[in-house]
């Protein structure tokens, strides 16, 4: 009896921290990086739009392959619209390695600095992060963002949680994670037209298989084979939504081009919002300046479509180094220099402005002191 009370009282601990989990991670898909989920006040919103802007090369798509991989290690799958044909597997194949060889190699901790970053101590998750961002906004602070105490996570709660956490083996990322690659604006419109279906049989699937391999664990001898567990789809990422547009419109079509926009924009709301999924469009330049300052692409009617706009940029440009006044209009092309890049949340419906800044390298992105 004292036997079946003890088992009893674990299973409803274990229930207890698994709907704890459940409850953060259905707000907010972690990002990889400890100070980029604090500058968002906790991750990447589920439920809402989040653009990442910036130029070529500077990182948007290593962070959108990095949020497939941890969308993995929380139990959720992807779905990647890839409309400029650039994604690459075999990265984000090395990415889920490196992350998992070095979480393992440090016991699992999320803390570790190849995922997040050296000189950042632990991070405690909030369960109602918003209202400790807006007493943040009002108070003024624009580059740190402390998470509020109403209903907050212990430090040891949190590091129990991200312990039993582990990032997932290369192949069960990619298993789960679908890729689209539409070649034009009317392809992409009519696969985000069925994008929520495609999601809705995703869930189903992943709950009847996973049913399924719980029963056989139940009743095996344990010389079953291992297949790789099917998630239910936490994000969707849309890399980009300005590449096709410009390919498809003209100057003389710019109303057409608004109505596409809108209605993808209407579409992957919804989709966020009633499917509790986080959805991350990647967006470009449309012009950069003199002083390498750029413009986001599709204008304002986009900037109005999405709830955080999270710009990258290099801290120095490595594709060009300012010689003075007299040779200011001359670029000179150099390599290995600025790789120290931000993120900056220049738009953000849930908390202030903040910047962090991070690297590229082998795990894929990570934060760096700056």
């Amino acid at each position: 009896a004292l036997s079946l009370l003890q088992n009893d009282s674990a299973s409803h601990a274990q229930a207890a921290d698994d709907h704890h989990r459940q409850h953060f991670f259905r707000r907010h898909l972690p990002s990889g990086m400890q100070p980029l989920d604090e500058c968002l006040c906790g991750g990447f919103r589920v439920g809402a739009i989040t653009e990442i802007v910036g130029k070529a090369g500077v990182g948007k798509t290593q962070l959108a392959m990095q949020l497939c991989v941890l969308a993995a290690k929380v139990g959720l799958g992807s779905v990647y619209i890839d409309t400029e044909r650039k994604l690459s597997l075999r990265r984000m194949k090395e990415i889920a390695q490196e992350r998992r060889a070095a979480a393992l190699a440090e016991g699992g901790g999320v803390n570790h600095p190849a995922n997040n970053g050296v000189g950042y101590g632990a991070f405690s998750y909030s369960t109602a992060p918003d209202e400790g961002c807006t007493r943040q906004a009002a108070g003024g602070v624009k580059n740190s963002v402390s998470i509020g105490d109403s209903g907050r996570i212990s430090s040891s709660a949190g590091s129990r949680m991200n312990d039993m956490l582990e990032y997932k083996d290369s192949l069960q990322v990619l298993e789960n994670v679908t890729v689209h690659s539409p070649a034009s604006t009317k392809e992409l419109l009519s696969l985000v037209s069925t994008i929520e279906d495609e999601v809705l049989i995703r869930n189903e699937e992943a709950g009847a298989a996973n049913s399924s391999e719980n029963a056989r664990s139940n009743g095996s001898s344990g010389n079953s084979r291992h297949t790789p567990e099917k998630f239910p789809v936490g994000l969707i990422v849309l890399d980009s939504i300005a590449a096709p547009t410009r390919r498809d419109f003209g100057a003389d079509s710019a109303v057409a081009r608004v109505n596409a926009i809108f209605q993808m924009a209407q579409t992957l709301k919804r989709v966020a919002d009633q499917l509790n999924v986080a959805v991350v469009v990647i967006n470009q330049f449309s012009s950069i300046d003199a002083d390498g300052k750029g413009s986001a692409a599709l204008g304002v009617s986009w900037h109005h479509c999405v709830s955080t706009r999270l710009l990258l940029d290099h801290e120095h440009d490595p594709h060009r180094v300012e010689m003075g006044a007299a040779a200011a209009a001359d670029d000179v092309y150099l390599e290995n220099v600025g790789h120290v890049r931000s993120a900056h949340v220049v738009k953000n419906a849930f908390g202030p402005n903040a910047k962090m800044s991070f690297e590229v390298n082998v795990s894929g992105v990570s934060a760096i002191s700056s």
